[in-house]
């Protein structure tokens, strides 16, 4: 059970990791595909060995953590995603599950729209007027960007007609069109400025941008799927009549969409749409069937994570072939050698294709690649470029077969192949200016310790200049020295030493973070900080005592172990806590004494925002006192805690006499 429980946790971090990538920073770095899988294995897991599944897992959550810089909305009805599959043949089993929920055998009738690839954003109006536009964020809360969508051509202020609801949210895709993606780029790369690298960027960039002309320089757009009413009369009783009157409401809808009433419509639609797909001016990845009534679309319901009605089936990837150049070798920031082909550049969805990672001797040995041969190239899932396969060998009789160099491209040291993973790395560590910088960028980076103005640039040149040999020396740099860099003023300067003093004052979790430890993300970091709460007691960590944390594996508790452990390091370590003010997270200092006696096994609902807490460390907090924390209001909920912007949940708390309270003081001590 052990060995499971912490596969189960290291899931969720990998999980939390890529929701972060794709919701927060719009970087995904794995495929759809990839990641339903490891969702899927998850619940698999989650299910078979009966693990406390809590609101904290990524199976009942959705999007990822709201950045705390921006401003937040909560939406007055959970936003949710959408379940998927790759598979048109899994509709059979779609439908099958919803005739047997209903209790029916008659044909049901079935909306079919594309699956724009853009970014969801919630339109909150009320009496007819956009009071607020939201992105999804994590499903509860959003960011408030309405200063932004009132810019969009596409978004009415003010809606047009008769019968429209007092309050209620329209929902739908943001978006910009392949043809203004590419003019956008080819503006770009006169100014000489670094390209956009695809359109789901461009519009989830611009629609955050603090600059509002932004909107309407890059043509956003916004194309409506459906409507909740929160008060008011609502007459409309089924989805496809939904989508009309958003039309005659003034928003802008998709025309593709059809009726259907069986398996054969449905498949047709997808083949027609997959083959249409190229043809089209925005990028899509798929088709979304939703029950077409609304009264079906009610008693079928919702789950914690996506709607039980509705369902989106993917399209596999754009695939095209072109040739191999050349091969490069990057340097990791833990010294590993990655091989990226540099091909001939290819558009693929709206993206320029010219370098490709291939990960591993072992990938360049299954394929049998070798420079200058055409291979099949695609973005799997739409994001990442990958190598299928070999299409045409190269001519030359010689073959120019790929070998990885004996000694480091950047520091000359020698190139070794680790038998444990089969990996090739630098054995240069930390004399390898390669390896140096790309622990900098780590070290430094928003989810470490924050240094803005600190980018890649300004760190290329400290170390490159000589400034900087570890972390520490940064905390030492002068004004003098920083002028004389190129392009730096004194104004820059200053704002530079201003945040890194700023970030002297720092939770240990982001400084264990920051250290780069091979398989310690931010989740296992916040662990170890909860468990010895200061950095004098990891330098003196005993193996035991790692191996006795639940969750965190004998594998990663041996590299937490070496890594402190490393006589190189002794000295990095001490100057480091003389710098650095770090005081640990806090969860440990709560009063369990009187707390969990009030918290103790009660249900408790969240609504509201708090400046106080971030959701995530609230809910932690809560179930750490015993508490138990779910998202909708039932005789079964003991307390609803209500912060700033309450939803509906509070109304409903108020009809069935649930304790409220407002004040989260006792859980901050």
């Amino acid at each position: 059970m052990k060995s499971y429980k912490n596969k189960v946790f290291k899931l969720r971090q990998k999980i939390f990791y890529h929701n972060y990538l794709y919701h927060t920073l719009y970087a995904p770095m794995i495929s759809d595909e990839k990641y339903d899988c490891l969702i899927r294995e998850l619940q698999v897991l989650e299910e078979k060995y009966n693990l406390s599944v809590n609101t904290n897992s990524p199976t009942q959550k959705i999007g990822a953590t709201i950045q705390r810089s921006c401003k937040l909305f909560s939406h007055l009805t959970p936003m949710l995603s959408l379940d998927n599959t790759f598979n048109i043949n899994d509709y059979l089993k779609f439908e099958k599950k919803i005739k047997n929920i209903l209790n029916i055998k008659d044909p049901i009738e079935i909306c079919c729209e594309l699956k724009i690839d853009g970014l969801a954003l919630n339109l909150i109006y009320k009496e007819g007027k956009l009071i607020n536009a939201v992105t999804r964020g994590d499903g509860q809360f959003g960011e408030d960007v309405t200063n932004n969508a009132i810019r969009m051509n596409t978004i009415p202020l003010v809606l047009k007609g008769k019968n429209i609801p007092y309050l209620m949210e329209i929902r739908g895709e943001v978006f910009i069109k392949n043809s203004d993606f590419l003019s956008f780029n080819q503006e770009f790369g006169v100014k000489k400025e670094k390209l956009f690298s695809n359109p789901r960027n461009v519009a989830a960039g611009s629609l955050r941008h603090n600059r509002s002309s932004t909107i309407i320089k890059r043509k956003l757009m916004f194309y409506a799927y459906g409507y909740n009413v929160i008060k008011g009369k609502d007459e409309v009783n089924n989805h496809y009549g939904k989508l009309q009157i958003l039309k005659k409401w003034g928003l802008f809808i998709d025309n593709h969409t059809v009726l259907c009433t069986n398996v054969k419509e449905v498949s047709l639609f997808y083949y027609k749409i997959e083959k249409k797909r190229s043809l089209l001016d925005f990028n899509i990845d798929g088709i979304v069937l939703k029950i077409n009534s609304v009264k079906f679309q009610k008693i079928l319901g919702d789950s914690n994570r996506f709607p039980i009605w509705a369902i989106a089936v993917k399209f596999k990837s754009f695939e095209k072939i072109t040739k191999v150049l050349h091969v490069d070798f990057q340097i990791g920031r833990t010294g590993i050698v990655t091989p990226v082909a540099r091909v001939k550049p290819v558009e693929i969805s709206g993206v320029i294709i010219s370098n490709v990672s291939l990960h591993s001797k072992n990938k360049i040995d299954k394929i049998g690649l070798s420079v200058g041969d055409d291979v099949t190239v695609c973005r799997s899932g739409d994001v990442i470029p990958k190598i299928i396969n070999v299409v045409k060998l190269n001519a030359d009789t010689k073959r120019n077969n790929i070998t990885f160099p004996k000694n480091c491209p950047i520091c000359m040291y020698k190139i070794i192949q680790k038998k444990k993973d089969g990996h090739f790395y630098c054995s240069g560590g930390f004399n390898c200016i390669g390896q140096r910088k790309k622990a900098f960028y780590h070290f430094f980076s928003k989810k470490a310790l924050n240094v803005q103005g600190l980018g890649y640039k300004l760190i290329d040149l400290l170390v490159d200049n000589d400034y900087v040999k570890n972390p520490v020396d940064f905390f030492q740099l002068k004004i003098n020295e920083l002028i004389k860099l190129d392009r730096i003023g004194v104004k820059s300067a200053k704002n530079i030493l201003r945040s890194l003093n700023k970030s002297r004052s720092v939770v240990l979790s982001k400084v264990i973070y920051a250290f780069g430890i091979y398989g310690i993300g931010l989740t296992t970091a916040m662990l170890l900080s909860y468990y010895f709460k200061y950095l004098k007691k990891l330098i003196y960590v005993n193996q035991s005592d790692l191996l006795k944390i639940k969750g965190l594996g004998p594998t990663v508790s041996k590299n937490v172990y070496d890594f402190f452990h490393d006589n190189k390091k002794i000295n990095f370590l001490s100057a480091l806590e003389k710098e650095l003010d770090i005081y640990p997270d806090g969860d440990h200092k709560f009063n369990i004494v009187n707390n969990d006696i009030f918290l103790s096994n009660k249900t408790i609902v969240i609504t509201g925002f708090f400046n106080e807490l971030s959701r995530e460390k609230l809910i932690k907090r809560i179930e750490y006192l015993g508490g138990r924390v779910v998202n909708s209001i039932s005789k079964k909920v003991n307390l609803i805690i209500v912060g700033k912007n309450p939803g509906l949940k509070l109304n409903r708390a108020k009809d069935m006499r649930i304790e409220e309270i407002y004040n989260i003081d006792f859980l901050l001590h």
